[in-house]
């Protein structure tokens, strides 16, 4: 988007964010269109690393009423790894999801995002696990 901005847009300045401080260019803001701004497009001031880290802790509160200091200290208590497989999250968002009861809304543990996928398959069905288990053994 930045590239349909004006030439002189604040989207395509380096600044300071105001949410961490530092100077940095750019390419490490985002903008979104906005009618009534300039050009069209709004450029957020805080950059992307701190847009990233609100809208988490964000998120953590609003869906789990969990603290980002609880999170932070789960997934040191799980070794940054997923509880159910072991391993250390390497999806695109490199972080582990919080699994939740969708009955109770209560917070079990962190789990990486397969596994999360499969345990809410899972629960969903619960003969599906039975399922996957047979079609493995009747096709090895």
């Amino acid at each position: 988007m930045i590239e349909k901005t004006p030439h002189d847009h604040p989207a395509r300045k380096a600044r300071t964010c105001v949410s961490c401080g530092e100077f940095k260019q750019a390419n490490q803001f985002s903008c979104y269109k906005q009618k009534q701004c300039y050009g069209g497009y709004k450029a957020v001031r805080s950059c992307k690393e701190c847009e990233t880290h609100r809208k988490l802790v964000s998120h953590l509160k609003n869906a789990y009423d969990l603290e980002y200091e609880d999170y932070l200290r789960m997934v040191e208590e799980q070794d940054n790894k997923c509880y159910l497989c072991g391993e250390s999250p390497s999806d695109v968002y490199g972080r582990l999801v919080v699994d939740h009861c969708h009955k109770t809304g209560k917070v079990r543990k962190l789990l990486c995002r397969m596994c999360n996928v499969h345990l809410s398959r899972i629960e969903a069905c619960p003969d599906y696990f039975n399922r996957v288990k047979d079609y493995l053994s009747e096709t090895h």
